[in-house]
């Protein structure tokens, strides 16, 4: 038998023997291995967005690992909220919450976090504040405002946090800056969540660069992946072996701080994209763009049955 006639089944083998040993990766990444010491890279952990879903998962999670936590978010009185809730169950850790409107930025919301950053040893910044869209939608049907805060909630905030946080990590060597980004930015198309993929990938590609920038003065960049996770951005309630909840997630997100630069860290989820990584690019955006058609369908017809509802009370 020659070896042209062997060629084929040869190269069926190599790629069945990669897409496993990438599996076995995943499982050893997401399952098995130990987690880091978070402690190391400071005393205090950032936390945007704190004060639903993953955020506030975040704010628990790194509490019992031993950190004080900085809670960042809008609204004052939900921030006091979740820091006397992380104070009741672990009263050894301290808190301190400020009030940031995200889609509005501006110098006077940013000194507020310089001041943080100057008064305390911020070593863990977790960029979580984000947002999608409202369902699966065409691009030109987006409102100008919807456009804007798309930018302003992933893409300025990152960036802008980062540069607050990141300068007194170099002075002190140490820190790490996880952002979390999405599932949505892995796929090649994103049909319906166009400019969400878009401003995701961003954060992907600015994390991992300046991960390779700044490892070797003792900061570690990360950008998270996940998929679907039970909260208010996905408006999925029930959880499952492939939608967790934000404390199922965050618990292996914090044990994935402080290795490798990108990677979705909840099993189910890498499982999923490593599968949707062997598969042809045009089967994949297929399936994604006849899904988002569907749940673009149900969510108007449901805000048409809102909007008959109202007019019906109105004539009550």
């Amino acid at each position: 038998m020659s070896f042209a006639s062997l060629a084929p089944t040869l190269a069926v083998a190599l790629l069945a023997f990669l897409a496993l040993r990438g599996l076995a990766w995943s499982i050893w990444a997401c399952c098995l291995r130990p987690s880091k010491n978070v402690r190391r890279y400071g005393e205090w952990a950032m936390v945007t967005g704190a004060t639903d879903g993953i955020g506030k998962a975040f704010c628990f999670e790194l509490a019992r690992r031993g950190l004080n936590i900085v809670l960042v978010s809008r609204s004052m009185s939900k921030l006091n909220d979740v820091a006397s809730e992380i104070s009741s169950k672990y009263p050894e850790r301290a808190t301190k919450v400020l009030a940031v409107d995200f889609s509005n930025f501006d110098a006077d919301a940013q000194g507020k976090v310089r001041a943080v950053t100057e008064s305390l040893e911020v070593g863990l910044l977790i960029n979580n504040v984000g947002m999608s869209y409202s369902h699966p939608e065409y691009f030109a049907n987006l409102s100008s405002s919807d456009v804007k805060n798309l930018i302003e909630l992933n893409v300025t905030s990152t960036t802008i946090m980062t540069h607050l946080v990141l300068p007194k990590m170099v002075e002190r060597k140490r820190g790490a800056i996880v952002c979390i980004s999405s599932a949505a930015s892995r796929l090649v198309q994103n049909p319906l969540l166009a400019q969400y993929a878009a401003a995701k990938a961003y954060v992907d590609k600015f994390a991992e660069s300046l991960h390779a920038e700044y490892a070797s003065q003792g900061i570690h960049v990360q950008v998270q992946n996940p998929l679907y996770v039970t909260s208010k951005l996905s408006k999925i309630r029930r959880s499952s072996l492939s939608v967790p909840t934000p404390q199922q997630y965050v618990r292996a997100a914090v044990g994935s701080i402080g290795y490798e630069a990108q990677l979705s860290p909840y099993f189910p989820h890498a499982a999923q994209l490593w599968l949707m990584d062997l598969l042809p690019t045009s089967l994949v955006t297929a399936q994604v763009i006849n899904m988002h058609k569907a749940i673009r369908r149900k969510a108007l017809k449901k805000a048409e049955a809102n909007d008959a509802t109202k007019e019906k009370a109105k004539g009550l």
